[in-house]
């Protein structure tokens, strides 16, 4: 009987040190994580006026992640690394539409719409 008291130790023992790195893991997944940025886009206020839009950004080689908030009728892209709003703009443009309004980035600032230069 004492070996299979010491084999059933071992097997606990795994299986903690496995759970213990699957938790470092997953924590280690979430702070790696890129910044987030929540915009809308005129005209689409519906999930399935959404849709195209969100696979489209989802080909975009900065996004990780997107989708279409119908509470607040806002996108949200999940970066691998910072974006401007000209990148943003330009994104959704291929897609027909145009960003209304600034965008709210996850680490509390704002990108805002490039303002025009006045003609002198």
């Amino acid at each position: 009987m004492p070996q299979r008291s010491a084999l059933s130790s071992a097997v606990r023992t795994l299986i903690a040190v496995l759970a213990f790195a699957a938790v470092a893991t997953t924590a280690k997944a979430q702070t790696t994580s890129g910044p987030v940025y929540e915009f809308t886009v005129e005209g689409v206020v519906h999930q399935a006026d959404a849709k195209p839009l969100v696979y489209a950004l989802m080909e975009q080689p900065f996004a990780t992640a997107c989708s279409f908030i119908p509470e607040c009728a806002c996108f949200k892209v999940e970066a691998n690394g910072p974006v401007t709003y000209a990148a943003l703009r330009d994104a959704v443009a291929m897609d027909g539409h145009v960003l209304s309004g600034d965008v709210l980035v996850s680490d509390g600032s704002v990108l805002h719409a490039p303002q025009a230069l006045d003609a002198k």
